[in-house]
C-alpha cells in the first residue's frame, strides 16, 4: 500500500476525508455487506492483521498474558504493547468495539 502524507492535505480536508470513510463503514448494514466492503478494500492480510489487534484487546481485556497471547496468536510482543496503550490511552474504539461484540455474541447464544 502507498504511503501517504496527511500533512499534503488541509487540515479540515482531512477531517472531510475521513469523517465520509467512517461515515460509510456506518452505513453499512449487515455482517457481509462490511466484510464485503473490507475484502475490496484491503488484502487478507490487512484484514487478517486488523482482526488480530482486536483478538489481542479482547484477550487483553480478558486478564491473559503477553506471553499467553504472543504463542496463541502468534502475534509479536510490540503488536500486543501498542494495542495494551490502545487500550488505556485511546479513544475508547477498542472498549465500545469489544462491548458489542460481546453483547452479539450473548444474544446469539440465547
Amino acid at each position: 500500500m502507498p504511503k501517504y502524507k496527511a500533512s499534503k492535505l488541509h487540515p479540515s480536508d482531512h477531517q472531510q476525508l475521513l469523517r465520509e470513510f467512517f461515515t460509510a463503514i456506518a452505513n453499512l448494514r449487515t455482517v457481509e455487506e462490511v466484510a464485503n466492503f473490507f475484502q475490496d478494500l484491503l488484502s487478507v492480510t490487512e484484514t487478517t492483521m486488523l482482526a488480530r489487534r482486536l483478538k489481542v484487546a479482547q484477550r487483553l481485556e480478558a486478564g491473559k498474558t503477553y506471553d499467553a497471547i504472543a504463542e496463541d496468536l502468534d502475534i509479536s510482543k510490540t503488536t500486543i504493547a501498542r494495542v495494551q496503550r490502545w487500550l488505556e490511552h485511546g479513544n475508547n474504539g477498542y472498549h465500545v468495539a469489544l462491548e458489542r461484540l460481546a453483547d452479539v455474541n450473548r444474544r446469539g447464544k440465547r
